[in-house]
């Protein structure tokens, strides 16, 4: 997958703009150095810090070891699904979450956890996010950003 096509499964994500799906191609790449989601978060600190001796186990916040600008930016990204008008999972989760009276900032590492394992997994398929149905919300995202001109010809679905 060339760097246009990566860019352009990052940005299908919502929640991602230019400078997310920026950071996330250039310390990510194509992904194919993770042979699993959770690799990916652990690489980029979103995992909770574990300390185990003996029969104690203790399983506290995220670790903030990792990648920085990979986290700071995916976590950027999920806090703007908060004010999320259209109706997606991610949404429907954040929602469901806050329901729950779950903390703001807990739901937002949540969230950008989740959106990782979503990336990585459409990176590994060389798909686009459909969680809208179609990809209006895509070319649209990709009009406002003046990158209309991003080579689309991997993503047929995108031309048609």
């Amino acid at each position: 997958m060339k760097h246009p096509g990566i860019s352009l499964v990052w940005l299908s994500l919502p929640g991602i703009r230019t400078i997310v799906a920026a950071s996330l191609l250039a310390y990510i790449g194509d992904g194919i150095r993770f042979f699993s989601a959770s690799q990916l978060r652990n690489y980029v600190g979103l995992v909770p810090m574990v300390q185990q001796s003996g029969d104690y186990s203790f399983q506290g916040n995220i670790s903030w070891r990792g990648c920085k600008p990979v986290r700071k930016n995916i976590v950027q990204g999920a806090w703007s699904i908060e004010s999320l008008k259209a109706r997606c999972p991610l949404k429907d989760e954040w929602d469901a979450l806050a329901a729950r009276h779950k903390r703001k900032s807990t739901i937002a590492v949540h969230t950008a956890n989740k959106m990782l394992s979503i990336g990585w997994v459409l990176l590994k398929k060389k798909e686009l996010y459909r969680g809208f149905g179609d990809y209006s919300r895509l070319k649209r995202k990709l009009r406002e950003e003046k990158l209309s001109a991003i080579d689309t010809s991997m993503f047929p679905e995108l031309n048609g």
